[in-house]
């Protein structure tokens, strides 16, 4: 049986476009404000109500903040470069925040400005549930990367 030209199958190999991940998206932004927001509500509340600690637990919970939220602006510009912008965004990005919350640790501890205990206990919660989130997403961009990674051939018929 002989093929004509008009009945050939015609297969060609398409690549998928491939998208990146630019980073965190608006919900990580949107779930960071709210924590930081109800931390300090929270705390306000605390301190009008005569709990001794809540101011320091409120200055804690914002110095994690801000410090988380400069993490997800560090993973945003991490992810928006190849390998060599990844390690140098992240890895300088870790040696920062370290210094800084050392910085506004010592200077909030040493001048006594709020209750010690609650701070450090405000602090280091807000360190750990910010740092949960930032990893999560990292890894969220990770699977993406890899799962569009593995999706290179497509054959498609004309």
């Amino acid at each position: 049986m002989m093929c004509s030209e008009s009945t050939a199958i015609k297969i060609t190999m398409t690549k998928p476009k491939i998208e990146k991940p630019k980073g965190p998206g608006k919900t990580a932004w949107v779930l960071f404000g709210a924590l930081i927001a109800a931390g300090t509500v929270v705390s306000w509340i605390l301190a009008h109500q005569g709990v001794g600690m809540a101011w320091g637990l409120m200055a804690g919970w914002l110095g994690a903040g801000l410090i988380g939220l400069s993490g997800l602006w560090t993973l945003k510009k991490a992810l928006s470069g190849g390998n060599k912008t990844f390690l140098k965004y992240v890895m300088g990005g870790m040696l920062l925040r370290l210094v800084l919350c050392g910085t506004y640790a010592g200077v909030s501890l040493g001048m006594k400005w709020f209750d010690q205990t609650g701070f450090v206990i405000g602090l280091m919660a807000g360190i750990m549930l910010f740092l949960v989130i930032e990893i999560t997403g990292l890894q969220r961009s990770a699977r993406l990367l890899s799962s569009n990674a593995t999706d290179c051939s497509n054959p498609v018929e004309e």
